[in-house]
């Protein structure tokens, strides 16, 4: 029998009431079409509306009608049945595009990936595009060879792919699956023939290869196959797609059985996490029979639901729970515990209908929370060493909802005073602002509340017992070492004062109570803030600031120490993003741009959405102590340290006409020994007569200022190198000392514009710009654009011509203007192509942009990057 929800979304699909059709349709309406309880409607209607399923109408009556997404292109396409096409198989499916829509002829392309990754299914997937795209007929001629059909019979195969089938009769697609099975004489026929044929064939081939023998043949087959689309494993793929796949397979099994298939989340956890080394296809196989034998099992019955259990499946799946715990937090937000999964064969958008199951009363201590979930467990037949394993897992769950509980039975102290006696509250408050003062760490006024209320049912009522296992005790001493050691210290003064003997267990509950990243999660859904600086307690002093101030815990500190490690700190960073996000993303304050960096590269591999807010006091004091050293009095200071944060661009006169010689400047602020190791350095490189390199120290902001512009009447100042960019004249090109020493020595000149050919200068071409470009700042671009241009020659071994350097500032010109304007960037066709054939290039070009992007807050797409790299590479 068909549950409400089910019989409601049936009507909606079959009166087509959708978001482009219809208005929508009111609650009573529905109810009275229907002959359902009109407050069992609305419940219903609601809880799809939070589920994205229905959208609500504004008005009188309220309406409701199914989402429905707009067809675009993506979704036209045969692509687009692949489960993970938009996730993992994303590049794959652009690769397989590009092979198939390459200009003139398709391009040959070899699929590979571990066995059952479904290799033959995305071939298939690849011939469908090509029919939909006008490529091959809508009846294309196929010839389908599987290597593996002809084990033992060599001359089959041979007759197969080197007969006169192939090469007589007109074929639209060649599939040749699995190339690794083909004997070696054949395979080296074959491929000669396939290089005899060239690139220019108007055949479809595919091959497909286990990624084994690929990687073992790789430079083999690499000159026969210009298009690689490598699928990865089923353990390489995400959570969320992996429950697509899931979700995809149940669905099926309940279609072919005419039934409903009832899961519980233990099921569901174990199939995600377990250790699937067949892959996609195993994964179907084992679904299938586990489907099947609880179909037997139930065949008597006649029920319209089978409840399928872990019984039913084989005992490795099971074995999946032993990575339950590493998965944990993930599992949860997608197959939350509280409801049950049903599988109907109904086209539904996530494939599964979940039922809330009936919740037991969750009051009592966090003991009595832990003995109904054991209970629980034991009731859905979950193993006993499956069940210590999640309660383990989950323990740290299970004490949020009890300390959320606490939390709610008082609202200030004067509550609290009425249920807990005055000496356990003073105990228990001056061990917080200990551990506050010792950790640099504001706590919410709820975790004081929440640890005196613990205590008071611990020791004046006795209700502790011995519940976390030796593995999760030892678990919290590695991850928590700090805050277990002030939870035992703790621990002991609390026996000390009341004479009475706590378990272990207590000593746990108390580190959870002081655990930041367990209190930073039990507020509602909103943003927080991270303040990350250099230095080691200013952050963390700043955020306690913040939240004793505001009386909420709503900031965070992440401090840098100098003498850290990069890639140490940065998964300390990531580690605290995750740790305190609340769902809502992170307002990021930093110091430096090393940190920003930092904290977008743990945005994208996160997925946590960071809004950047900069606060430069440590450069700003940095700068102040730079200036005190120059100066002699405050009068003094004041002069050195206004003019840098203006950073004004000086109208520095032009030379005079003659031909100048070429000078480079080398700057250090810190003395003339710097400015002369880097002048004598670049001098001993060049050996060039012509070029005259000038070492400068910075003495004062004017003084610098004034015997550049005396060099810049007489020569023409190519760059100036240094430790610090003086933004005295941003026309002229800045080296970092870094860039000057990690570059290679044979394009040394470029670096420093010693080769380069201003075919940029001349004033009627910014003339031109300006009136056909109505969304930027020309001056901006005229200062920005061909230092990015000469960046990005270095990237490559030749110079641009003239053609290359005007043809790239024209359309980064142009491209900018267009994206400052909101319009629909330009589409690359063959950006697949380029990205697979210059991959560290194209990521070399994306990094170059950033100075554009920020400049003009803008974002340069892939299909740019790409036609870019075409005028840099003149393809």
């Amino acid at each position: 029998m068909k549950r409400n929800r089910q019989i409601i979304l049936d009507y909606l699909n079959q009166h087509k009431v959708n978001a482009k059709a219809s208005e929508g349709e009111s609650a009573e309406a529905i109810s009275v079409h229907l002959n359902i309880h009109r407050s069992n409607v609305s419940r219903e209607l609601n809880e799809l509306v939070r589920e994205g399923l229905l959208e609500k109408r504004p008005g009188r009556p309220v309406r409701y009608r199914l989402m429905k997404k707009a067809a675009g292109p993506a979704e036209r396409s045969s692509f687009s049945a692949l489960i993970g096409h938009d996730m993992s198989l994303k590049n794959s499916v652009q690769y397989a595009k590009a092979a198939i829509l390459y200009p003139q002829s398709c391009m040959r392309t070899m699929i590979v990936g571990p066995p059952g990754s479904g290799k033959s299914y995305f071939a298939q997937a690849m011939v469908s595009f090509a029919k939909e795209q006008g490529v091959v007929p809508a009846q294309p001629i196929a010839a389908i060879i599987n290597c593996e059909h002809y084990a033992g019979d060599e001359q089959g195969l041979y007759e197969a792919l080197l007969g006169e089938g192939l090469e007589k009769n007109p074929t639209h697609v060649i599939q040749i699956e699995h190339i690794e099975a083909m004997p070696t004489s054949i395979r080296t026929q074959f491929l000669e023939r396939l290089n005899s044929q060239g690139n220019d064939s108007k055949t479809l081939f595919i091959g497909t290869c286990d990624i084994g023998a690929y990687m073992h043949r790789m430079s083999m087959f690499y000159d026969y196959f210009p298009i690689v689309i490598q699928l990865n494993s089923y353990k390489d793929k995400s959570i969320a797609e992996r429950l697509l796949l899931l979700q995809h397979f149940f669905a099926m099994e309940a279609a072919s059985m005419n039934k409903e298939l009832h899961l519980n989340a233990e099921l569901l956890h174990s199939f995600l996490i377990y250790d699937c080394a067949g892959n996609v296809k195993q994964l179907q196989k084992d679904v299938r029979i586990g489907t099947a034998k609880a179909f037997i099992r139930e065949l008597d019955r006649d029920n319209r639901a089978i409840t399928l259990t872990m019984s039913d499946f084989p005992e490795y799946v099971r074995k999946g729970l032993l990575n339950y715990k590493i998965y944990r937090s993930e599992l949860q937000v997608l197959i939350p515990e509280k409801y049950k999964y049903i599988f109907s064969g109904v086209d539904l958008p996530d494939g599964m209908e979940k039922e809330l199951l009936e919740q037991q009363n969750e009051n009592g201590s966090i003991y009595d929370i832990v003995n109904r979930k054991v209970s629980d467990l034991r009731e859905r037949g979950v193993d006993p060493s499956d069940i210590t394993m999640i309660i383990n897992a989950d323990m740290e769950a299970y004490f949020k909802k009890y300390q959320q509980q606490l939390s709610g039975q008082v609202v200030d102290i004067e509550e609290l005073s009425k249920i807990v006696n005055e000496k356990l509250i003073r105990l228990t408050s001056d061990f917080l602002e200990e551990v506050s003062e010792k950790c640099k760490r504001a706590f919410p006024e709820t975790v004081l509340y929440g640890l005196c209320l613990h205590l008071h049912n611990t020791v004046l009522k006795g209700q502790g017992n011995q519940l976390p296992q030796n593995a999760k005790i030892l678990d919290m001493v590695q991850r928590y070492p700090d805050e277990y050691s002030f939870a035992t210290t703790f621990a002991a003064r609390i026996e000390e004062e009341y004479h009475i003997q706590l378990p272990l267990s207590e000593v746990v509950f108390i580190t959870l109570f002081l655990c930041e990243d367990y209190y930073a999660n039990q507020f509602s859904s909103r943003p927080v803030v991270l303040i990350a600086m250099h230095g080691d307690n200013a952050a963390a002093s700043i955020s306690m600031t913040v939240n004793k101030y505001l009386k909420e815990s709503i900031a965070y500190g992440f401090d840098l120490e100098l003498d850290r490690q990069a890639p140490e700190a940065y998964e300390a960073l990531k580690e605290k993003m995750t740790t305190i996000n609340r769902g809502e993303g992170i307002v990021f304050v930093y110091d430096t741009e090393s940190l920003k960096s930092m904290g977008e590269m743990a945005s994208e591999e996160t997925g946590i959405k960071l809004e950047f807010v900069e606060a430069p006091i440590s450069m700003l004091a940095i700068e102040c102590g730079h200036s005190c050293l120059m100066s002699k009095s405050l009068e003094e200071f004041r002069e050195h340290f206004s003019a840098p944060r203006a950073a004004p661009d000086y109208d520095i006169p032009e030379q005079n006409g003659q031909t100048a010689v070429k000078v480079i400047l080398t700057l250090c602020k810190t003395g003339q020994g710097g400015a002369e190791q880097m002048k004598q350095y670049i001098e001993s490189e060049l050996k060039d007569p012509a070029v005259i390199v000038k070492a400068m120290v910075v003495t004062g902001r004017d003084e610098l200022l004034q015997e550049f512009n005396q060099i810049r009447k007489e020569h023409e100042v190519c760059c100036i190198v240094g430790t610090f960019e003086p933004r005295l004249y941003p026309r002229v090109p800045f080296v970092s000392i870094s860039q000057l020493f990690e570059t290679q020595k044979t394009k040394l000149r470029k670096l420093l514009r010693l080769n380069h050919e201003d075919y940029l200068k001349h004033n009627g071409f910014y003339e031109y710009l300006s009136s056909s470009l109505y969304d930027v700042d020309i001056k901006d671009i005229r200062r920005l654009l061909p230092d990015v241009i000469a960046r990005l020659e270095l990237l490559i071994d030749e110079d641009f011509t003239q053609d290359q350097t005007i043809g790239l500032f024209m359309h980064l010109a142009c491209s900018i203007n267009r994206s400052c304007a909101k319009l629909e960037p330009i589409i690359n066709q063959n950006t697949a192509w380029i990205h697979m054939q210059f991959p560290e290039l194209f990521a070399q070009v994306k990094k170059e942009m950033n100075v554009l992007e920020k400049k003009f807050r803008i974002r340069f797409s892939d299909d740019e990057a790409a036609t870019i790299l075409s005028y840099m590479k003149r393809i």
